[in-house]
């Protein structure tokens, strides 16, 4: 039986100054002791995901309305 919470895969990453601050930050607002419990909250948080999805739809949608409104102005002109 093998268990699915055993934590055998690793990452690394390297950021510059700023990222590495912007980082530092977002996990002191976790209040995350360390940078793997960070991490798996980002990982872990859905809102994040469903943001970005949210963006992602708009954006489509405001791009679609934009070429239909171009579409009305040349044919109307």
């Amino acid at each position: 039986m093998v268990n699915s919470n055993v934590k055998r895969n690793m990452i690394q990453v390297r950021l510059s100054d700023q990222e590495f601050s912007e980082f530092e930050d977002v996990k002191q607002q976790l209040n995350a002791k360390n940078n793997a419990a960070a991490l798996r909250e980002l990982i872990a948080d859905k809102r994040v995901i469903d943001k970005h999805n949210d963006l992602e739809l708009i954006s489509k949608k405001y791009d679609d309305l934009s070429a239909k409104m171009d579409g009305l102005l040349w044919s109307s002109s």
